[in-house]
């Protein structure tokens, strides 16, 4: 038997020149130069397809909605898809076969001559596995991409109009920057704005922008081709690892091991990871979310290697099985969906339907749902602290403020002024002045109430020492979905964001706009965040104004199951009880006749209980159904 010549792995030598890690690196920067080649023809193909006239006329024109006329979402995506798939495809089988040559020293001469037989056994290139990650991470990239290009051209063009770049000028900048995210398209810009102000003349200033701009795309293409390639080869050495574990060639004892590049460069995210062990299928615990392995950020440079378990570090005895809990039945009439741990959450006996047969329909008892209490620290909490939260791809501003409470303890609360809001030309479908981001934010938290959602976090709308704007609780120990590597959504959790992006008409939930609990008892639960650009009006032929939705737990990828049918009855009940004229009291009349409409066909969904079917096309991404209107 093979299992008779296993031998174990010693520790990993992380010194040695011709360490293991090393050759898996020498493997993944193989590949750089070919991901970055193809990040830079993509970027030159949208650049040759784009109308730049036409961007021109209309800049020229102050119609700032220029980002369709970019079309990066059909020429940018079929040149990055099949090429990136291939690549990390590559890269995967490549570091996979080179983990399995690895593993020859740590088996036995009999299981040496075994392996030799059946080949297969070591690494197989062609595991459906292989080719379901690559496609999946290539996907995935190519959608984060498209997101933050669409961000840094809009932010591009909101930050020139606000410096006064003439239209040419900023269509000229805009050619330069297709392909950066929005923190170096304002960058950009920026320099140009700087060095327009330093005196230089014309000429100067764009071959220096110019300079400058084609620095940030090579940043930016290096950048994500040194991620995603050692993101591939970390997959292809766990791949090999496990498949060797299923056929019982290493013994399962053995444990992963997280590597630092032992140099100057240690970053202060990565060094606390060094010489931290985990199961081979298991998760590492990091300061920005679990992970497999690395990358932990862009343009890590740690690795991972096979090891014994170090006796330090083994792994705490299993805990004792907790005792059983009597099962919590929640009635009916009440409004709030539990949270629940990882697996089917029990929601309780399904209530009798909402209009039993041989009667007629009950009226609705127009139930009002009230805002946060007028003692909560959130209204009345004096200001103790106040710290800008900066970085990512936010283009309002936020800000981390303390609140005194009433017993002298200070809450932490997320602020956005009204002052710092970016608001025209952010989304053509919602252009209430009277009614801003801060408020919109506000009344999703309202709605998520009183649909019994319950995914987002108190919040209110209130003047803070002069500065008008929304207070949402700071939920701490949290991470953005897209950093996520914990367990997928439940039925359960997808369905509760649907339906509240449904009522809302989110037009932003991408995969940084819900986070996922990361540590105690809620560790996965979603909570969902920044809803400044929901509420859109409606047009004749859009009267639910969804031609900007975006969704990503909606996507038809993912939404694949029927709603259980408890949490149907329960939703679907609160719908119908809610008095919701009553909400939609700072809405306009376009956005409550737009939301009217959203209500009622989320209310058709739920009584037919047909949203895998409606939303089977939709993409997840803005504007993802084409037709303006989900079709029936």
């Amino acid at each position: 038997m093979i299992l008779a010549a296993i031998a174990k792995a010693k520790f990993v030598d992380v010194d040695a020149p011709s360490a293991d890690w090393r050759l898996v690196h020498r493997q993944s920067d193989a590949m750089v130069p070919a991901v970055r080649s193809v990040f830079e023809r993509a970027v030159r193909a949208v650049s040759l397809a784009t109308p730049w006239d036409d961007v021109e006329e209309r800049l020229a024109s102050g119609n700032l909605e220029i980002e369709r006329l970019i079309p990066w979402d059909s020429v940018g995506v079929d040149a990055l898809m099949n090429p990136l798939t291939n690549l990390f495809q590559m890269t995967f089988a490549r570091t996979g076969q080179l983990a399995a040559r690895q593993l020859q020293p740590l088996i036995g001469k009999r299981a040496t001559r075994l392996i030799f037989k059946q080949v297969g056994a070591v690494f197989e290139v062609g595991h459906p596995r292989a080719s379901r990650w690559a496609g999946g991470n290539a996907a995935e990239l190519v959608v984060e991409v498209t997101e933050q290009t669409k961000l840094g051209i809009r932010a591009a063009v909101v930050d020139g109009f606000e410096i006064g770049i003439p239209p040419r000028v900023l269509a000229r900048d805009l050619k330069q920057i297709v392909g950066l995210n929005s923190r170096l398209a304002r960058a950009v810009v920026k320099r140009r704005g700087d060095l327009i102000a330093a005196g230089l003349s014309a000429e100067r200033v764009t071959r220096l922008v110019d300079r400058y701009a084609a620095r940030l795309l090579r940043y930016r293409t290096q950048n994500i081709a040194r991620t995603e390639t050692i993101r591939a080869s970390v997959e292809g050495q766990l791949e090999a690892w496990q498949q060797n574990r299923d056929a019982r060639i290493i013994s399962r004892q053995l444990v992963k091991e997280w590597i630092v590049t032992p140099d100057d460069r240690l970053c202060p995210i990565c060094a606390p990871l060094a010489n931290v062990q985990a199961d081979v299928d298991g998760l590492f615990d990091t300061a920005v979310g679990r992970r497999r392995g690395p990358p932990a950020h862009p343009s890590c440079r740690c690795a991972i290697g096979l090891a014994n378990p170090r006796a330090q570090i083994a792994p705490p005895a299993p805990r004792p099985p907790p005792r059983p809990r009597p099962r919590r039945v929640v009635s009916p009439a009440r409004v709030r969906l539990p949270f629940t741990r990882p697996g089917p959450p029990v929601i309780g006996p399904a209530p009798p339907p909402a209009v039993p047969s041989g009667r007629a329909p009950r009226p609705a008892r127009g139930r009002v749902v009230r805002g946060v209490p007028e003692k909560s620290p959130l209204r009345s909490g004096a200001k103790t602290s106040d710290v800008p939260l900066v970085g990512g791809d936010n283009i309002n501003e936020t800000r981390k403020v303390g609140l005194r409470t009433a017993t002298g303890k200070t809450d932490t609360v997320i602020f956005k002024p009204e002052a710092g809001e970016r608001f025209r030309g952010t989304r053509r479908s919602i252009t209430n002045e009277k009614f801003r981001l801060a408020r919109r934010e506000d009344l999703a938290w309202k709605v998520d109430r009183a649909l019994g959602t319950n995914n987002v976090p108190q919040t209110v709308w209130r003047n803070l020492d002069g500065e008008p704007g929304s207070l949402q609780r700071w939920v701490p120990n949290t991470t953005p979905q897209i950093a996520w590597q914990g367990r997928a959504l439940t039925v359960e959790e997808r369905y509760k964001m649907v339906v509240l992006d449904v009522a809302i008409g989110n037009t932003d939930r991408h995969r940084k706009n819900w986070m996922r609990i990361t540590r105690g008892a809620k560790r996965g639960t979603a909570v969902a965040i920044d809803h400044g650009y929901s509420f859109p009006f409606g047009t004749p032929r859009d009267p639910g104004g969804f031609r900007e939705f975006r969704s990503r737990p909606a996507a038809g990828v993912s939404l694949t199951e029927k709603m259980p049918e408890g949490m149907r009855r329960t939703l679907l009940k609160n719908l119908q009880e809610t008095n919701w004229e009553d909400l939609m009291g700072g809405l306009d009349a376009r956005e409550r006749s737009a939301m009217r409409w959203r209500l009622k066909w989320l209310e058709q969904r739920l009584q037919r209980n047909d949203f895998d079917v409606v939303f089977r096309d939709y993409n997840g991404r803005l504007g993802g159904w084409r037709a303006g209107v989900p079709r029936e």
